[in-house]
């Protein structure tokens, strides 16, 4: 053994002898405290942390069903450490989150956070937690495959080229942001027959093949930001509704937008006509979208767009 060997050894065990002396369970979940957090994050790869105050109610309801999914993915492969932390108790730790309200509950992976939003019950939490803990992106290696993704994926990302290439390291930083949301995959053709097989030189191009507009080629100099991006606001039509979805991928993403405001009214027919016309020669270069002024969020976004009522229909950019 070399001594390289002997010395990551020595390490090893003395992070597992520390965290012995200072890691305390609460029925399979590791209770995070200001003195071991730092610690338990260096321990483990991967942590899912329940924030809570012990006077929310909501925090109450979800703890029965959290430690049922830690006993649950304890025992899973790959597992992954359930922790909580008392924020009331553990001041110095929780502000390290800045978090807005309890209880949340936050995956840490490869130096990532993710939020889980979803519903507060053993399954569904083990559900997400185990999507999160699969492989950012599939390799393929039959069209068999790829057809069969296409089918079944509103947008698909893959990668045709070498896991060698700087752009595959890019690509694969990329699909780290989507490893918790089922409905995107990302796939990586490796195979130069497979490439030349659907069109596509094997030089670590992505085409984004896309459910509701025509495939989108993103050259093999993009960097990781990029292609997210792409990737997100591709799942919208070239002309979308404006929805709660869509606002959050424009917001989150501060991309540029084109608005058309309507009220169901002929001359509002007429407009949407003549976006239609002419959406295949902005295409690409912002996200578009019709705002119905009559919805709800569609009279916020008249009030954020300061637009009169009885001005439409509205172009804003």
């Amino acid at each position: 053994m070399n001594k390289f060997a002997i010395v990551l050894i020595g390490l090893v065990l003395f992070a597992c002898t520390g965290s012995a002396e200072k890691m305390t369970y609460d029925e399979g979940v590791l209770i995070l405290t200001d003195e071991n957090h730092d610690l338990a994050l260096s321990v483990f790869g991967t942590i899912f942390i329940d924030f809570y105050t012990p006077t929310c109610e909501h925090c109450k309801t979800l703890e029965p069903e959290f430690i049922k999914a830690a006993k649950t993915m304890h025992l899973a492969k790959p597992s992954c450490t359930f922790a909580k932390l008392n924020v009331d108790e553990q001041k110095t730790s929780a502000e390290k989150y800045r978090i807005p309200g309890y209880p949340t509950m936050l995956l840490i992976k490869d130096r990532r956070l993710y939020e889980y939003r979803g519903e507060h019950t053993k399954d569904a939490i083990v559900a997400w937690v185990k999507r999160a803990l699969s492989p950012s992106y599939v390799n393929i290696t039959t069209a068999e495959e790829l057809n069969e993704y296409k089918a079944n994926s509103t947008v698909l990302p893959v990668f045709y080229g070498s896991h060698d290439e700087e752009a595959f390291r890019q690509f694969e930083e990329a699909s780290k942001f989507f490893i918790t949301v089922p409905d995107y995959r990302f796939l990586v053709a490796a195979d130069p027959e497979l490439a030349k097989a659907n069109g596509q030189a094997y030089n670590g191009d992505v085409v984004i093949y896309k459910k509701h507009d025509v495939d989108e080629k993103v050259k093999n100099d993009f960097d990781a930001e990029e292609l997210r991006i792409k990737v997100e606001t591709s799942e919208f039509p070239i002309i979308a509704k404006f929805d709660d979805r869509f606002a959050e991928k424009l917001f989150q993403n501060m991309q540029s937008a084109l608005f058309l405001v309507v009220n169901d009214s002929e001359e509002d027919k007429k407009a949407v006509a003549e976006l239609e016309r002419i959406k295949h020669k902005i295409r690409g270069q912002l996200m578009i979208a019709t705002v119905d002024s009559n919805e709800k969020i569609g009279k916020k976004m008249m009030k954020f767009l300061s637009l009169d009522p009885k001005k439409l229909p509205a172009v804003r950019k």
